[in-house]
């Protein structure tokens, strides 16, 4: 498998509170799988330069480099930030580990929609971008530091203040962007098919 890890970098965010779920989402199991494992295996067919954004020590069993924010407190933003410091590429595709219905044919789309852009995100099917679904490009790190000085830590926001790209990609199921924050939204998810 030819990985383009000479030109992406990768950024697992793990490092949420999981305070609705009550336990750290990432280990969750969807099918026979924890749900960070499915992020990750996205990221893994692009990349070789994976970073993974948590200040839990558990992570580090992974084999990954694991970075704790620079910031803390400051949500997705912050984790993003610190992440991008620390690539080894110009580039990072960005995926929470709570969205276990990702595919390597979204990545590619948002690859080939990146050139030119800080950023590059995922539409849903309602038309709203998603901020943690994402090519981000190390240029973008200067605009967020401007965010942080003037305390603007909303994702939302610094779609706004830097060059992006907002991609819809058509015809996916409405679940596909669906975030595991809470046991329901675990049970809502589609059945695994064996053999998938």
């Amino acid at each position: 498998m030819n990985k383009a890890s000479d030109t992406v970098s990768g950024i697992l965010l793990a490092g949420g509170k999981s305070t609705r779920m009550g336990i750290d989402k990432a280990f969750v199991k969807y099918g026979n799988r924890n749900l960070y494992e499915y992020s990750l295996s996205v990221l893994s067919f692009f990349s070789g330069d994976i970073l993974i954004s948590s200040s839990n020590p558990v992570l580090d069993n992974l084999n990954y480099r694991r970075i704790e924010d620079e910031m803390p407190n400051l949500g997705p933003l912050g984790g993003i930030y610190s992440c991008l410091k620390n690539i080894r590429l110009s580039s990072a595709i960005v995926l929470p580990c709570d969205l276990p219905l990702i595919t390597i044919d979204i990545i590619q789309t948002l690859l080939k929609n990146s050139q030119g852009y800080e950023i590059t995100v995922a539409l849903n099917h309602q038309g709203q971008p998603e901020p943690l679904i994402g090519i981000y490009s190390a240029a973008v790190l200067l605009v967020m530091e401007k965010m942080i000085q003037s305390k603007q830590y909303k994702m939302q926001e610094i779609l706004k203040v830097a060059k992006t790209n907002f991609v819809k990609i058509p015809g996916l199921p409405p679940a596909t962007f669906m975030n595991v924050n809470n046991p329901d939204e675990l049970l809502s998810l589609p059945p695994i098919i064996p053999g998938k």
